[in-house]
């Protein structure tokens, strides 16, 4: 499992790929799942702002993959 923290780390991976995207979509690596995550940085309060959907949506399907992924 990869976990991407923040813009300047996913267009690293993903060069030619939108971030918020990236977030919302399942990417792989190596056979390997990838997760993009916004940094927790209090400047991105805008992004949490304006994508509620992450904390309500998106954090629960990555919480459920990596659980998966555990067992």
């Amino acid at each position: 499992i990869y976990i991407i923290l923040g813009a300047k780390a996913a267009s690293f991976f993903f060069p030619k790929e939108d971030y918020t995207s990236l977030i919302f979509s399942n990417k792989e690596i190596n056979n390997k799942p990838v997760f993009v995550l916004p940094h927790p940085s209090p400047l991105n309060a805008r992004w949490f702002k304006e994508n509620p959907q992450f904390l309500s949506e998106r954090v629960f399907d990555i919480r459920t993959a990596i659980h998966a992924l555990l067992r």
